[in-house]
């Protein structure tokens, strides 16, 4: 007969040891590729040995790039030398380049099909590269310079902010190469920022500089609906992963402006540190990442509440938060020292004294800006 005594010892070894297993840290496999300021090489950082592995060298600096999971291709933009590159990921090869104008602004991928737009500054226009044929389709032109732009959801339609002032839509419904479509700009007397659809393409969400607010803009006729005041220059944008609520600071003040964009209304202002900018949400937990450049740590707010976590010590002026598809891992770029902190998501807690700990620190080279995950 086994004594009662050991068996009640052998149920408590094996409900810490499970325990202990599920708070143990899981790999990601997969990839960091990092941007970094005026380079053409972009370090890749193994987030499975959390170590610097590798390094791919374009032809010119990057500034940009974005990953396309289902044909495993990764795309570099160039915004000095005005052109996309095609690197594929799983051959480890370089393939195709386009150029697309004397410099460029930004890539995003349409959301409805396979292509990529581009915002160019010279000549200023916004550009369609189809991926299968990798070459200029159209060419819509701007008036200005674009300063930010985005495509919509579920519409054929783009929206860009411009410099010198005001907010271009084009309805791009049948625009080919041989026919541009034509932008309505209005409200041309204010100067404007970044620029959003909001998640289903019926309205755009512009930055207000000139009034400090968030200009909401209806994209089917351009008309002008409300202007949210948020009592600051909006210089960061970032939505909750429903797209139900967009969260905006400027980098400098210390806090962050919480706003509902269906019900087109400001809901607060919280603090979130010294000099908030770049910020990344995540849905499980719910977790909104806010870096402070100036402190040199990351606060957590609760995606729901607003209320302040934790507050995590990283390198030197983050300036760039990706969360891992697992959403497990928090990875921000330090500006300053050169390397990039690894939160791990699950470790946070709310605590007395508000912190938590950082995960690891991997040093990746001199000014990273960005970043993509790339599965393995």
């Amino acid at each position: 007969m086994i004594a009662r005594r050991h068996l009640l010892s052998v149920a408590g070894a094996a409900a810490v040891s499970f325990l202990g297993c599920r708070g143990k840290a899981r790999p990601f496999a997969g990839f960091a590729a990092i941007v970094k300021a005026n380079s053409p090489l972009v370090a890749l950082v193994d987030l499975a040995a959390f170590t610097l592995v590798s390094k791919i060298e374009f032809a010119a600096p990057v500034s940009q790039l974005l990953y396309a999971p289902s044909t495993r291709l990764l795309y570099a933009a160039s915004a000095a030398a005005g052109v996309i590159f095609e690197y594929d990921w799983a051959a480890k090869r370089h393939t195709r380049q386009v150029r697309v104008g004397e410099s460029l602004a930004e890539a995003r991928f349409d959301p409805n099909e396979a292509s990529l737009w581009v915002s160019v500054a010279t000549p200023p226009s916004l550009v369609k590269v189809p991926l299968r044929q990798f070459t200029p389709h159209s060419r819509i032109p701007l008036p200005a310079a674009p300063v930010s732009f985005d495509a919509a959801n579920w519409e054929a339609r783009l929206a860009a902010t411009l410099a010198g002032g005001g907010i271009a839509l084009v309805n791009h419904s049948g625009v080919n190469s041989s026919g541009p479509g034509d932008a309505i700009v209005l409200r041309g007397s204010e100067q404007f920022g970044l620029v959003r659809f909001r998640s289903d393409g019926k309205q755009v969400l512009a930055a207000n500089h000139t009034d400090r607010s968030i200009s909401i803009v209806r994209a089917a006729d351009a008309r002008a609906l409300v202007d949210l005041p948020v009592a600051m220059e909006a210089r960061n944008f970032c939505f909750k992963p429903d797209g139900g609520q967009l969260f905006v600071t400027d980098g400098q003040s210390g806090g962050v402006a919480m706003i509902y964009p269906y019900t087109t209304e400001v809901d607060r202002a919280v603090l979130a540190g010294k000099s908030p900018g770049a910020m990344a949400a995540c849905a499980n937990p719910p977790y909104l990442l806010v870096a402070n450049r100036e402190s040199s740590d990351i606060t957590i707010l609760d995606l729901d509440s607003g209320k302040l976590v934790a507050i995590v010590p990283v390198g030197a002026s983050p300036a760039f938060i990706a969360i891992t598809p697992d959403n497990q891992y928090a990875l921000a770029l330090n500006a300053a020292s050169g390397d990039m902190a690894v939160i791990r998501l699950s470790a946070v807690r709310s605590r007395r004294n508000k912190s938590a700990p950082l995960f690891t620190m991997i040093p990746v080279g001199e000014a990273p800006v960005s970043l993509a995950v790339i599965p393995a």
